[in-house]
Protein backbone atom coordinates (compact mmCIF):
# COMPACT_ATOMS: atom_id res chain seq x y z
CA UNK A 1 0.00 0.00 0.00
CA UNK A 2 2.84 2.27 1.04
CA UNK A 3 4.14 1.91 -2.77
CA UNK A 4 1.25 2.68 -4.47
CA UNK A 5 0.62 6.00 -2.11
CA UNK A 6 4.08 6.88 -3.50
CA UNK A 7 2.51 6.54 -6.63
CA UNK A 8 -0.33 7.94 -6.44
CA UNK A 9 1.50 11.41 -4.76
CA UNK A 10 3.57 11.41 -7.85
CA UNK A 11 0.91 12.16 -10.39
CA UNK A 12 -1.28 14.43 -8.19
CA UNK A 13 1.73 16.72 -7.87
CA UNK A 14 2.30 16.58 -11.91
CA UNK A 15 -1.49 16.95 -12.18
CA UNK A 16 -1.75 19.78 -9.70
CA UNK A 17 1.18 21.80 -11.72
CA UNK A 18 0.04 20.89 -14.98
CA UNK A 19 -2.59 24.24 -15.94
CA UNK A 20 -4.09 23.99 -18.94
CA UNK A 21 -3.05 26.40 -21.85
CA UNK A 22 -5.50 27.22 -24.74
CA UNK A 23 -2.71 27.23 -27.23
CA UNK A 24 -3.45 25.31 -30.79
CA UNK A 25 -1.78 21.94 -31.27
CA UNK A 26 -2.93 18.74 -32.60
CA UNK A 27 -5.05 17.42 -30.09
CA UNK A 28 -5.28 14.00 -30.55
CA UNK A 29 -2.41 10.96 -31.21
CA UNK A 30 -2.57 7.23 -32.16
CA UNK A 31 0.46 4.99 -32.22
CA UNK A 32 0.95 1.43 -33.30
CA UNK A 33 4.56 -0.53 -32.03
CA UNK A 34 5.59 -3.06 -30.44
CA UNK A 35 6.30 -4.18 -26.93
CA UNK A 36 9.57 -6.35 -25.87
CA UNK A 37 9.34 -8.33 -22.42
CA UNK A 38 12.22 -8.52 -20.43
CA UNK A 39 13.19 -10.58 -17.74
CA UNK A 40 10.78 -13.12 -16.21
CA UNK A 41 8.49 -11.54 -18.11
CA UNK A 42 9.76 -13.18 -21.12
CA UNK A 43 8.69 -16.66 -19.55
CA UNK A 44 4.69 -15.35 -19.91
CA UNK A 45 4.77 -13.55 -23.76
CA UNK A 46 6.79 -13.35 -26.50
CA UNK A 47 7.52 -9.70 -28.81
CA UNK A 48 3.54 -8.12 -28.76
CA UNK A 49 1.56 -5.72 -30.81
CA UNK A 50 0.41 -2.66 -29.54
CA UNK A 51 -1.65 0.90 -30.22
CA UNK A 52 -2.62 3.57 -28.06
CA UNK A 53 -5.06 6.56 -28.71
CA UNK A 54 -4.56 9.88 -26.53
CA UNK A 55 -5.93 13.10 -26.06
CA UNK A 56 -3.41 15.66 -25.96
CA UNK A 57 -3.26 19.10 -24.74
CA UNK A 58 -1.00 22.18 -23.48
CA UNK A 59 0.09 22.77 -19.81
CA UNK A 60 2.19 25.30 -18.30
CA UNK A 61 6.25 25.77 -19.04
CA UNK A 62 4.88 24.77 -22.40
CA UNK A 63 5.04 21.53 -21.91
CA UNK A 64 2.08 18.67 -23.21
CA UNK A 65 0.16 16.15 -21.77
CA UNK A 66 -1.54 12.74 -23.02
CA UNK A 67 -4.88 11.36 -21.87
CA UNK A 68 -6.09 8.02 -23.22
CA UNK A 69 -5.62 4.15 -23.49
CA UNK A 70 -2.75 2.00 -24.92
CA UNK A 71 -3.34 -1.92 -25.62
CA UNK A 72 -1.26 -4.55 -26.09
CA UNK A 73 -1.86 -8.27 -27.80
CA UNK A 74 0.24 -10.90 -26.23
CA UNK A 75 2.04 -12.91 -28.67
CA UNK A 76 3.58 -16.89 -27.86
CA UNK A 77 1.84 -16.49 -24.43
CA UNK A 78 3.57 -19.13 -22.02
CA UNK A 79 1.55 -21.06 -19.01
CA UNK A 80 1.92 -19.50 -15.07
CA UNK A 81 0.68 -20.71 -11.89
CA UNK A 82 -1.97 -18.41 -10.37
CA UNK A 83 -3.48 -19.34 -7.10
CA UNK A 84 -7.12 -19.68 -7.09
CA UNK A 85 -9.58 -20.07 -4.10
CA UNK A 86 -9.45 -23.39 -3.63
CA UNK A 87 -6.14 -24.43 -5.22
CA UNK A 88 -2.88 -23.03 -7.53
CA UNK A 89 -3.58 -23.67 -11.55
CA UNK A 90 -1.96 -23.15 -14.62
CA UNK A 91 -3.21 -20.58 -16.98
CA UNK A 92 -1.97 -17.76 -19.62
CA UNK A 93 -2.91 -14.41 -20.88
CA UNK A 94 -5.30 -13.81 -22.95
CA UNK A 95 -5.08 -12.27 -26.68
CA UNK A 96 -5.44 -8.32 -24.89
CA UNK A 97 -4.24 -6.61 -22.39
CA UNK A 98 -4.90 -2.79 -21.58
CA UNK A 99 -3.34 0.03 -20.04
CA UNK A 100 -5.03 3.75 -19.17
CA UNK A 101 -2.09 6.29 -18.21
CA UNK A 102 -0.96 9.74 -18.69
CA UNK A 103 1.76 10.99 -19.59
CA UNK A 104 3.82 13.96 -19.33
CA UNK A 105 5.84 15.05 -22.06
CA UNK A 106 8.54 18.21 -22.31
CA UNK A 107 10.12 19.19 -25.66
CA UNK A 108 13.12 20.42 -27.02
CA UNK A 109 13.36 22.06 -30.62
CA UNK A 110 15.54 21.01 -32.96
CA UNK A 111 16.52 20.75 -36.93
CA UNK A 112 17.28 17.95 -39.28
CA UNK A 113 18.43 19.02 -42.84
CA UNK A 114 17.33 22.37 -41.91
CA UNK A 115 13.60 21.33 -41.27
CA UNK A 116 12.41 22.35 -37.93
CA UNK A 117 12.00 18.97 -35.36
CA UNK A 118 11.56 18.27 -31.78
CA UNK A 119 12.59 15.94 -29.26
CA UNK A 120 10.08 14.79 -27.38
CA UNK A 121 10.61 13.21 -23.31
CA UNK A 122 7.97 11.78 -21.75
CA UNK A 123 6.85 10.40 -17.86
CA UNK A 124 4.05 8.28 -18.10
CA UNK A 125 1.64 7.17 -14.65
CA UNK A 126 -1.33 4.57 -14.77
CA UNK A 127 -2.59 1.25 -14.20
CA UNK A 128 -2.21 -2.19 -16.51
CA UNK A 129 -4.37 -4.55 -16.80
CA UNK A 130 -2.80 -8.07 -18.04
CA UNK A 131 -5.79 -9.97 -18.75
CA UNK A 132 -5.83 -14.05 -18.09
CA UNK A 133 -7.78 -17.34 -18.62
CA UNK A 134 -10.05 -17.64 -15.39
CA UNK A 135 -9.42 -21.82 -15.21
CA UNK A 136 -11.70 -21.69 -11.92
CA UNK A 137 -14.87 -20.51 -14.08
CA UNK A 138 -14.39 -22.18 -17.56
CA UNK A 139 -17.52 -22.13 -18.46
CA UNK A 140 -18.55 -19.21 -20.84
CA UNK A 141 -22.19 -18.77 -20.17
CA UNK A 142 -22.42 -15.67 -22.62
CA UNK A 143 -26.15 -15.92 -24.68
CA UNK A 144 -29.70 -14.87 -24.04
CA UNK A 145 -30.62 -16.43 -20.17
CA UNK A 146 -34.17 -15.68 -18.49
CA UNK A 147 -33.90 -13.60 -15.60
CA UNK A 148 -36.70 -13.56 -12.45
CA UNK A 149 -39.17 -11.94 -14.59
CA UNK A 150 -39.33 -14.38 -17.01
CA UNK A 151 -37.62 -12.09 -19.69
CA UNK A 152 -34.69 -13.22 -21.67
CA UNK A 153 -31.45 -10.74 -21.25
CA UNK A 154 -27.93 -10.78 -22.89
CA UNK A 155 -25.19 -11.53 -20.70
CA UNK A 156 -21.76 -11.51 -21.52
CA UNK A 157 -18.95 -13.44 -19.86
CA UNK A 158 -16.02 -13.35 -21.12
CA UNK A 159 -14.09 -16.23 -18.75
CA UNK A 160 -11.93 -13.74 -17.50
CA UNK A 161 -9.72 -12.03 -15.02
CA UNK A 162 -6.74 -9.51 -14.60
CA UNK A 163 -3.90 -8.55 -13.05
CA UNK A 164 -4.15 -5.11 -12.18
CA UNK A 165 -0.72 -3.31 -11.49
CA UNK A 166 0.86 0.21 -11.61
CA UNK A 167 2.45 1.54 -14.53
CA UNK A 168 5.09 3.84 -14.51
CA UNK A 169 7.10 4.69 -18.34
CA UNK A 170 10.17 6.53 -19.10
CA UNK A 171 10.05 7.59 -23.32
CA UNK A 172 12.12 9.67 -25.46
CA UNK A 173 11.72 9.83 -29.44
CA UNK A 174 11.82 12.26 -32.31
CA UNK A 175 8.71 14.21 -33.69
CA UNK A 176 8.56 15.06 -37.21
CA UNK A 177 5.95 17.37 -38.18
CA UNK A 178 2.79 14.74 -37.59
CA UNK A 179 4.92 11.87 -37.67
CA UNK A 180 6.94 10.63 -34.19
CA UNK A 181 9.44 7.21 -33.47
CA UNK A 182 10.06 7.02 -29.80
CA UNK A 183 11.69 3.92 -27.62
CA UNK A 184 10.22 3.71 -23.65
CA UNK A 185 10.75 1.68 -21.15
CA UNK A 186 7.64 0.43 -19.21
CA UNK A 187 7.67 -0.76 -15.17
CA UNK A 188 4.68 -3.24 -14.68
CA UNK A 189 5.15 -4.70 -11.01
CA UNK A 190 2.58 -7.08 -11.13
CA UNK A 191 3.09 -8.49 -7.73
CA UNK A 192 2.85 -5.36 -5.74
CA UNK A 193 -1.35 -5.35 -5.55
CA UNK A 194 -2.04 -9.47 -6.66
CA UNK A 195 0.22 -12.53 -4.01
CA UNK A 196 -1.41 -14.72 -5.95
CA UNK A 197 1.06 -15.07 -8.62
CA UNK A 198 4.49 -15.89 -7.86
CA UNK A 199 7.05 -12.72 -6.72
CA UNK A 200 9.49 -13.19 -9.55
CA UNK A 201 6.39 -12.67 -12.07
CA UNK A 202 8.04 -10.22 -14.08
CA UNK A 203 7.98 -6.22 -14.05
CA UNK A 204 9.55 -4.87 -17.81
CA UNK A 205 8.92 -4.26 -21.16
CA UNK A 206 10.91 -2.58 -23.91
CA UNK A 207 8.33 -0.03 -26.44
CA UNK A 208 9.08 1.11 -29.71
CA UNK A 209 6.36 3.40 -31.33
CA UNK A 210 5.21 5.25 -34.51
CA UNK A 211 3.10 7.53 -33.90
CA UNK A 212 0.52 10.37 -35.81
CA UNK A 213 -1.21 13.32 -34.80
CA UNK A 214 -4.07 15.47 -35.78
Amino acid sequence: MKKICIIILFFCYHFNNAQVKNDSIPNFKIEAGFVIPLGNLKSKMGISSTFGFYYRFKIEHNDEMDLGLKFYFPQNTKEFSYVGNDSTYQTESKSIGIIAKTQFNKYFQIHILKKPARIEWGTSYGFNFFMFEDKESPENTTGYHQNEDGVYEFEIDTNSKALISPYIAQSIGIRTNKLSLSVQYEFVPYNWLSKRIEKNFGNSMFGVNLGYYF
